[in-house]
């Protein structure tokens, strides 16, 4: 099972599908022969496999992540396109005969069967059009269904949120960036409520209009403003006596005059 693939599983996991893959099924198709009808029998794989009592999922997968994304020819095989990657989608000969295979091996009936394709990216523009032309291929039990990135994402996500461990590679991958993040983000809240807190101190011990000093440039004025610089160090803004202009100084350099 290739990365994105595992990430995929997943989804399909949090609708209560047992998942396998890939999956090959021998299918007997007619070759180019123009002379006489010639049928070879190869075998044809399908990516993921979604088990449930009530319905069996046949998924192709393509992650492109990194490249220019899912090309839309390609999907529907036009003409001067390579589109071998995507049969299951495009060739309905071939589709149907696989969703048959599928059924007789695991019990189900075609109407029970969903043809799912799983995109990590899109050919910029192209999504839309790849939905509009998988939702006129009837597989199985209804239209060919689309899920992008963010569908996958989604769903991932919230399985790495939940209370309950999955010793699974991907999923302790989300779980530990969303704890980092919340690290992250906590140190943050931390770091800004100690500089706030400092500021607070500092209005109490200058306030404003208060005459300071300060002691590095000898800079005489009064005290309009305070200021963290982003860190927990407070600063006073001193408007200078004699020039008019506003300077800022540590705290912990200046004095009362």
């Amino acid at each position: 099972m290739e990365s994105y693939e595992s990430l995929v599983a997943l989804a399909m996991q949090a609708e209560n599908l047992l998942v396998s893959g890939p999956v090959k099924f021998k299918i007997k198709m007619k070759t180019a022969k123009k002379e006489y009808d010639e049928y070879q029998e190869h075998g044809y794989e399908v990516d993921l496999i979604g088990m449930r009592h009530d319905k069996l999922v046949l998924a192709t997968v393509k992650s492109f992540l990194g490249s220019g994304g899912v090309k839309l020819k390609e999907v529907i095989n036009a003409e001067g396109a390579n589109g071998k990657g995507y049969k299951m989608l495009n060739n309905v000969e071939l589709r149907t005969k696989m969703i048959n295979a599928a059924c007789d091996i695991y019990g189900y009936k075609p109407s029970q069967v969903e043809v799912r394709f799983y995109a990590g990216q899109f050919m910029s523009g192209k999504e839309q059009e790849v939905r509009d032309w998988c939702a006129t291929q009837i597989a199985g039990g209804g239209p060919i269904e689309v899920y992008n990135l963010l569908n996958v994402i989604d769903t991932v996500t919230s399985l790495a949120k939940s209370k309950t461990y999955i010793d699974d590679p991907a999923l302790v991958a989300v779980k530990s960036m969303l704890i980092a993040e919340e690290f992250r983000s906590k140190a943050n809240k931390t770091k800004a409520t100690k500089a706030e807190y400092a500021t607070t101190e500092v209005a109490l011990r200058f306030p404003i209009g208060t005459r300071v000093e300060a002691s590095k440039d000898n800079i005489v004025g009064l005290v309009i403003g305070y200021s963290n610089q982003q860190t927990s160090k407070p600063y006073l803004k001193i408007r200078n006596e004699d020039s008019g202009l506003v300077w800022i100084r540590s705290a912990s350099t200046c004095q009362i005059l």
